[in-house]
Formats: C-alpha cells, structure tokens, sequence
C-alpha cells in the first residue's frame, strides 16, 4: 500500500452500502480531488472511478440489499492520490477474466463492453486509472486506484 510518511492528506470515510449514499461519496470524492488540483479532468476522473467502483460494490457485492458499508481511505502525495473502497460483501476481484492485454486501446462502446465481458464501469475504471490494485480481505474486499495528478500541478 502507501507509505503514509510521504502522504500530506488523509480521510477515511464510511458510508451505507445504497445507491442515494453515492451522491454524498461522490461530493466527498469531487472535493478531495479539488482541494489537490485545479484540472477538471483529473478531478472528474477521481470522483468517475470512485463513484464507478461504489456502485459496483452497491449492485453487484451487495446485490442492493442495503445492508452493507463501504469504506473510502483516500490519501494524497506529492504527485499522486490513492483512493482505496473497502467493503464486506461476498469476494470478487473485478480485474479477474478480463479479455484483453493490458495497454490494448478499445474505443469505448457498448459492443467491446459486451464482447470482452465487462461491465461498463468495470471499463471505465480501468481505463481512467492510472494503477489499480485489488486485495481479497478476511471478510470482504479492497479495490484501490492511484491517478497520477498533471505534471503542472505536481510540480507546484
């Protein structure tokens, strides 16, 4: 994981495992990422996979139940954030059985979706991360995405 000495900020949040409780994960997302960096594009992809891989624990770890957690840890450096979403839900690693090497180029559409069995959020997120790490837990699951902040703005 990260070596917290380099890190300047942390936040760790828990929220309920439902569909509404992603709109306050999101704006929690969108703000972090903003207090980092002035990038619209940075800031929308941080808050775009974190809102991506929240939903997926909500639909498919699980099932809309709403009798889960997930747990954000986002934690910032000099260059980078790292954001990991932790649940309790049954294990599954959403970067098992995908169907193409990785650095291939696929436009994104629905059809290469389909033909290489990934969901649609599934896709975005490992198309917009820059790293992604995916950690079975005793009980439950640990997804994390590092995105690498603009050169501009890392320098700073």
């Amino acid at each position: 994981m990260s070596n917290l000495e380099e890190s300047y900020i942390q936040l760790n949040v828990s929220i309920p495992a439902t569909l509404r409780s992603i709109q306050m994960l999101s704006a929690i997302t969108r703000a972090f990422a903003q207090g980092l960096s002035d990038d619209p594009y940075f800031v929308s992809e941080v808050e775009l996979c974190a809102v991506e891989i929240a939903n997926n624990i909500v639909k498919h770890g699980y099932r809309n139940n709403d009798k889960g957690t997930i747990t954000l840890t986002a934690e910032a450096a000099s260059n980078h954030v790292r954001i990991s979403l932790q649940d309790t839900a049954p294990h599954f690693n959403p970067l098992e059985n995908i169907h193409y090497e990785e650095g291939d180029e696929m436009p994104l559409n629905i059809e290469n979706v389909r033909e290489h069995s990934l969901g649609l959020g599934r896709h975005i997120v490992i198309h917009t991360a820059d790293q992604l790490e995916y950690q079975k837990l005793p009980v439950g699951n640990r997804l994390t995405f590092v995105k690498y902040m603009p050169e501009s703005q890392s320098d700073s």
